[in-house]
């Protein structure tokens, strides 16, 4: 049978990890492709930009919204295992597995709002024009990758996440040209700073880093005021607060509220939004140029 949508392999993948163990998604797009009837012909059928098969693309959007919707979790690179919520949705669903079945879980309808924001949908799909499909498409796409991404910075080790914070300063052009122009210094005990930006090559003009990978906490007064403390206890004037959540009310107002010190707040948002512009943590699959007719040109002479 010919390769059918992404959602048809959420019971068949749920189902196989019914037992337990972590899977590769490789190992359950062979059997998942099995229990579909897929064939090994239909199998090596590739999406329209050629990159990979179509069943490697829907068992990896399948899983995508298994995981969005807390049924399943990652384990390891590549790797997932079924949860708790999951066992207690096929115990209690005898038939298909549908996406239906996901919107129960609140986690899942925060997901799919978050990935139609800024979509206009009133608009009937055949009052489209091509273009008009083609954006809204790009657009919900990038949405789905902007909460993905923002997930997985949640979950890298702390040391990891202010590597790559040192990573995005760079590719942003803040710094000297040098490659040790980033200096990254968090640890234990690492006195509120976790990066340093040389903005000159004497070093007379230094940005500090602070980098917090919290998966629920907001940021509040107290981590604020501690990186005022190690700001002024180094006569910097400059600093950069990066977090994958957010900052509270309170916290906003007192960088407001500044005058010796200058400190630019990122948030998550912000922060997935950054390394989407300067292709940090993602690759470009594929570019498509959109042509018009030129008139101007045709109708000359």
């Amino acid at each position: 049978m010919a390769v059918p949508e992404f959602h048809r392999f959420i019971d068949p993948a749920l189902r196989t990890l019914a037992n337990g163990e972590s899977w590769h998604w490789r190992e359950l797009l062979v059997v998942s492709s099995k229990k579909l009837g897929i064939s090994s012909s239909d199998a090596e059928e590739r999406i329209l930009s050629g990159s990979r098969t179509k069943v490697e693309d829907r068992i990896q959007w399948a899983l995508t919204y298994l995981r969005q919707a807390g049924v399943v979790k990652r384990t390891g690179r590549g790797q997932v295992a079924i949860t708790e919520r999951g066992k207690e949705l096929l115990d209690t669903k005898s038939g298909v597995i549908e996406l239906e079945h996901l919107e129960q879980f609140p986690e899942y309808v925060a997901f799919k709002k978050r990935s139609k924001k800024d979509i206009v949908e009133q608009i009937p799909v055949e009052d489209l024009t091509p273009q008009d499909r083609m954006a809204i498409a790009h657009k919900e796409y990038q949405n789905v990758l902007r909460v993905e991404l923002l997930q997985r910075l949640k979950l890298v080790p702390p040391a990891r996440f202010e590597e790559i914070v040192g990573d995005l300063v760079h590719r942003l052009g803040y710094g000297a040209p040098e490659p040790d122009a980033v200096k990254i210094v968090g640890g234990t005990g690492d006195g509120g700073i976790d990066g340093i930006i040389r903005q000159d090559r004497l070093g007379l003009e230094n940005i500090y880093l602070q980098a917090k990978r919290f998966k629920d906490s907001t940021v509040g007064t107290a981590s604020i005021n501690e990186f005022i403390g190690a700001l002024t206890t180094r006569g910097a004037t400059k600093g950069v607060f990066i977090t994958t959540s957010s900052f509270s009310s309170s916290a906003r107002d007192i960088v407001k509220k500044l005058t010796h010190v200058k400190i630019s707040l990122i948030d998550g948002e912000e922060l997935v939004q950054m390394m989407l512009e300067v292709r940090l943590g993602v690759t470009a699959e594929r570019v498509f140029e959109i042509n018009r007719i030129d008139s101007d040109y045709l109708d000359e002479g």
